[in-house]
């Protein structure tokens, strides 16, 4: 009987100390670069920008249309103390920005509305960065998004999302993004 409960015991301990060693979740960690943008922007007339639409392999049934709408806004990474805090992320300084990306998402009340039928959301950006390097703690960065795009429902209202990588000289990476919303 005492070699059971033994066996018992130290299986438990066993076990809890597995659990202790697990790895923390990423989304349980303090964001090592805040980002900054505007909640709500307003959109202009796209202008004369176009996007074409291929009709199959010849370009005579290509069809080219006009972007239906047209936001700028700016986006401004500051580095935080968690970037550097052990019991958070523990990157090595300084850290560069290796990647934005702008998807842009049709919209109804600020939910995103995936398009029902075979129409897709075209967009195209453009960006203007003040640097790339967030070389300490309290430093940042802005760049300047303009976006346009058309969606299937015609409408002006889009949830617009900007994500980043950040990475150190080790290689060691972490990712963050934000929502613009579109007034409609």
């Amino acid at each position: 009987m005492f070699r059971i409960l033994t066996g018992a015991l130290l299986l438990i301990a066993a076990s809890l100390t597995w659990a202790c060693q697990e790895a923390t979740d990423p989304e349980d960690l303090a964001d090592p670069v805040d980002l900054t943008a505007p909640i709500t922007v307003n959109a202009r007339d796209g202008g004369d920008r176009t996007y074409t639409i291929q009709r199959g392999d010849d370009p005579a049934f290509d069809e080219v249309r006009q972007y239906d709408h047209k936001v700028t806004f700016d986006v401004t990474s500051a580095l935080t103390n968690a970037a550097v805090d052990e019991d958070e992320w523990d990157l090595e300084l300084p850290l560069t920005i290796t990647s934005a990306s702008v998807k842009v998402e049709q919209a109804s009340g600020g939910i995103a509305t995936p398009p029902t039928g075979s129409e897709v959301v075209h967009q195209e950006y453009t960006s203007q960065s003040s640097g790339s390097v967030l070389p300490e703690v309290g430093s940042t960065v802005t760049q300047t998004f303009t976006v346009w795009y058309w969606l299937p429902n015609r409408g002006t209202e889009a949830l617009i999302t900007v994500s980043y990588t950040f990475s150190d000289d080790d290689g060691a990476t972490a990712s963050d993004s934000v929502d613009v919303l579109v007034s409609p």
